[in-house]
């Protein structure tokens, strides 16, 4: 009985860890696509750079294109080395169930092992001595039934021990497979920095050619101004759904939508800072003594340090992340009621689409995507179609 027992537990644990092992191969397999999406995209980028240093266009198309890829690139070794973390999740679990697979095999071939060799002494005739010293009938056809019990559970114990011998030989082989596909991960991560590390060096240089031509200065203002309007159209895109999202914020807030309306309008001057760092260029007109030339900054600039966390400035629903050309990555928070705040130049986003954030909750790192002086995150505000001083909201 103790050994069935013990086959019944080792059947349980065997299958549990390879349902574990089924699980981690659907999402390195969801993963996988991801990261071959990433791969198009930053061959496609790259023979774009490629075409349009050849046909010597803008500097400014070009170091677009160099900031875009960079970003791709660092998706594509984040995306690499979370499918990493997980094979070498799935990596232990087959290692530990080989392991204990193989004790389980040692157990059973020496318990097997005794039984037949306590067979072979007593012989057959065993059987037939313990139904004939039964008392009674009853008890001979106790002991009938326990002599079958115990000559089926052999047989189920015999093909077990074939089952869990075969089924150890292929996560042996698996385990083999999936290290193998570590190390070429491992070597794919240190290529995609590589590639990142030139693209920079590219791009600093792009920036040192812009910073030099007055036109390419020229052209650079001209599409930042043109992708401002770009966020205004994305704000305006939002604005038709967020009713939706003031009812899905009310019901993570615990509030009516009445309520919730006003929570963003109650903040203002407390609302907390999105990163430390020090502002470098206020909301409104801005002169650029260079060139000369007045434009209106739709929010505030603060420089960071590269890497330094971003945060929500309040509760919100995540409406939009997107990539920006002269903002780089951007993501954008419905606070509910029209008013959104906007966040750019970012590195790492660790937000997803339609997600829920608290005040003060993380969403990405502060980065140089989009950006054309160095780390920092750009910041806005807005109430509909209207852009909000920054500075009056905030603590």
């Amino acid at each position: 009985m103790k050994f069935t027992v013990f086959l019944l537990t080792a059947f349980l644990l065997v299958h549990t860890s390879f349902a574990q092992v089924g699980d981690y191969d659907k999402r390195i397999k969801n993963q996988s696509k991801e990261l071959e999406k990433l791969k198009s995209e930053i061959s496609t980028i790259s023979k774009t750079i490629n075409s349009k240093k050849k046909s010597e266009q803008s500097t400014i198309a070009t170091l677009q294109n160099l900031d875009k890829q960079i970003a791709l690139i660092k998706d594509y070794i984040r995306e690499l080395k979370s499918e990493r973390s997980l094979k070498e999740a799935q990596a232990q679990i087959l290692n530990e169930t080989i392991a204990g697979n193989l004790k389980k095999i040692e157990i059973m071939k020496r318990r097997y092992a005794r039984r037949v060799r306590q067979t072979y002494k007593k012989g057959m005739n065993r059987d037939w001595e313990l139904l004939l010293m039964a008392e009674n009938p009853g008890e001979a056809l106790r002991r009938s039934l326990y002599l079958n019990t115990i000559s089926t559970a052999e047989k189920k114990e015999l093909l077990r021990l074939k089952e869990l011998i075969l089924e150890t030989d292929n996560q042996q082989q698996k385990l083999s497979e999936r290290l193998e596909e570590i190390e070429i991960s491992i070597g794919e991560e240190r290529h995609g920095q590589t590639l990142k590390d030139q693209r920079k060096r590219e791009k600093a240089a792009a920036l040192q050619s812009i910073k030099r031509d007055r036109k390419e200065l020229e052209s650079r203002l001209k599409t930042k101004q043109e992708d401002v309007k770009k966020i205004s159209r994305l704000i305006d895109g939002l604005e038709k759904e967020k009713k939706a999202r003031l009812a899905e914020y009310a019901k993570r807030k615990n509030i009516t939508t009445r309520e919730a309306s006003k929570a963003f309008i109650k903040k203002k001057g407390s609302l907390v800072w999105p990163v430390k760092g020090k502002v470098t260029a206020k909301f409104g007109l801005q002169k650029n003594t260079r060139l000369g030339t007045v434009t209106q900054n739709p929010g505030i600039d603060i420089v960071a340090p590269e890497g330094a966390t971003i945060s929500a400035v309040m509760d919100g629903i995540v409406a939009n992340i997107t990539w920006i050309p002269s903002f780089g990555n951007t993501i954008i928070i419905d606070h509910g009621n029209g008013y959104y705040s906007v966040y750019a130049h970012l590195d790492d986003i660790i937000v997803e689409m339609n997600e829920f954030v608290e005040a003060s909750s993380k969403i990405g790192t502060v980065g140089d995507s989009g950006s054309f002086d160095g780390f920092k995150l750009h910041f806005e505000i807005w109430n509909q179609k209207e852009k909000l001083d920054p500075l009056l909201w905030l603590k």
